[in-house]
């Protein structure tokens, strides 16, 4: 089944309330958490940090890594 990146996002949302057990109980705290979870997520796919995911061109390849050309 594909999702939407909305979809995708909310999912994740609910995801990361259970695997951390918070108490919220259906409601409008479930709906606040959720809203924050889901701007959050937008916000960060508008400002990709492309200054962290590349090293140094000069830098060698360790042993036990793989390349992408």
């Amino acid at each position: 089944m594909i999702m939407t990146r909305k979809e995708e996002i909310e999912r994740a949302s609910v995801h990361h309330l259970n695997q951390y057990d918070y108490s919220y109980e259906e409601g409008e705290h479930l709906d606040f958490y959720i809203k924050g979870f889901t701007e959050g997520a937008k916000w960060a796919d508008e400002h990709p940090n492309f200054e962290n995911i590349w090293h140094d061109k000069g830098e060698e390849p360790k042993d036990s890594s793989k390349v992408l050309i």
